[in-house]
């Protein structure tokens, strides 16, 4: 088992000196869920990621185009074989 902290030994002895009462469904709320400030973070992150996320991948997948070789292509169709093979067998 893990070593209790400072944080959760002081936690247990609230909830110990509460057991003795029922929580209301209010207090049960504050203590499960995080605090308002952490929602709005996390829920601004998420869009946030996605805004920076969205140019990044365009990038990433985008064809380049480069312009076809045009006078090298022509150079290759007026072009004699100058180098003959024998085959012999």
């Amino acid at each position: 088992m893990s070593t209790p902290t400072i944080a959760s030994a002081s936690s247990d002895k609230a909830l110990a000196a509460d057991s003795s009462r029922r929580a209301t469904p209010a207090e049960l709320t504050r203590r499960v869920n995080p605090s308002t400030t952490r929602r709005i973070m996390t829920t601004i992150a998420f869009p946030l990621l996605i805004l920076l996320a969205v140019p990044y991948w365009w990038y990433v997948t985008s064809i380049v185009r480069l312009p076809l070789p045009i006078a090298r292509i022509e150079a290759l169709e007026s072009s004699t074989v100058s180098h003959a093979f024998h085959i012999t067998s």
